[in-house]
């Protein structure tokens, strides 16, 4: 049976794969993403790293065991160490390193508070970064909630989901049926919505504005502001 959906079930874009604070310097986590095996590591001069979790020599898992060693992580079955460009630096009982002693190295970027690794199928190398986020620790904005939810679905309803403002009123409670308007600009898929809430302190007029990639919601920032209600 043909499938529904037209695009890879992974985009290609950025993907969060743990909060900046769940990692400090010298901490080592396993992962679990693009239906694979990685390992997470810090640095010791606070760099996050991501590469592919098995040891070229003879598999072990670097994200059980590996210790942080300066800027490499070292395994914990043989003690082989690489650093954060998966190249193997030592095999500390040998003098010559196999030239095929390497491991996947995944493109890291931290911004807002997100640690994010770039997929992309066939490997290359991203054409553009996640923005930073100015609201992002700043005075006048709230924190944001961390929820965590594993469901069954694929990035393109997630995208689709942005341009669905008519669930808005049922699901979400707007006093309104939101009219919602989208523009597409290079990787950038932005949709505005005009949103009404019903509040303790009354009626408020507000607007969301999200902005999920074009290939899938692989990276999602969403904004909602609101006039003050006094």
């Amino acid at each position: 049976m043909r499938s529904r959906f037209v695009i890879p079930p992974i985009p290609d874009g950025w993907f969060q794969v743990a909060y900046s604070d769940e990692l400090e310097p010298g901490q080592v986590l396993p992962l679990k993403y693009f239906d694979r095996d990685l390992v997470l590591f810090r640095t010791e001069d606070g760099q996050a790293k991501v590469l592919d979790a098995f040891c070229p020599h003879l598999g072990a898992h670097l994200g059980y065991g590996g210790k942080v060693e300066g800027s490499c992580i070292r395994c914990p079955f043989h003690a082989w160490r690489f650093d954060g460009a998966g190249q193997c630096t030592e095999v500390p009982y040998a003098k010559k390193i196999p030239p095929k002693a390497k491991m996947r190295a995944w493109h890291v970027q931290e911004s807002a508070g997100l640690i994010l690794v770039w997929h992309h199928t066939g490997e290359a190398a991203p054409p553009w970064h996640p923005p930073e986020v100015p609201e992002y620790k700043h005075p006048e904005w709230t924190e944001y909630e961390r929820l965590r939810w594993q469901i069954r679905t694929r990035n393109q309803e997630m995208a689709e989901n942005a341009v669905d403002s008519a669930h808005f009123h049922y699901l979400h409670g707007t006093s309104n049926m939101p009219s919602s308007q989208a523009e597409v600009k290079d990787h950038l898929l932005r949709v505005y919505s005009a949103t009404g809430m019903e509040t303790s302190r009354g009626h408020v007029d507000g607007w969301s504005r999200a902005s999920p990639t074009d290939s899938g919601s692989a990276w999602c920032a969403s904004r909602a502001w609101s006039k003050p209600c006094w």
